[in-house]
């Protein structure tokens, strides 16, 4: 991940071969404009889609035992440190 001012960037590397994408966030879309001419990535066909929408869209393809189902459930890490030392 990468910043500059608001902007941040950021390289996904998808599973099951989806591809690699580098994502540009940005406060304005005036300002996303701006840096895809910066980058010269206004000539290719950019995607428009959010990490979720792209994972969402690729596992709808699957068939059978390839589509999984995943939940994800938000933890704090430090409950989940092994304690060493005070242990009885």
């Amino acid at each position: 991940m990468y910043e500059e001012e608001e902007v941040v960037f950021t390289i996904h590397t998808f599973p099951e071969n989806m591809g690699t994408f580098l994502e540009i966030e940005a406060p304005t879309q005036e300002e996303l404009l701006t840096w895809t001419r910066i980058l010269f990535l206004e000539e290719f066909n950019l995607d428009k889609r959010d990490y979720g929408e792209i994972i969402r869209h690729k596992k709808s393809e699957l068939l059978g035992r390839e589509r999984r189902i995943s939940f994800f459930s938000q933890i704090e890490k430090k409950s989940y440190r092994k304690q060493v030392g005070n242990q009885k």
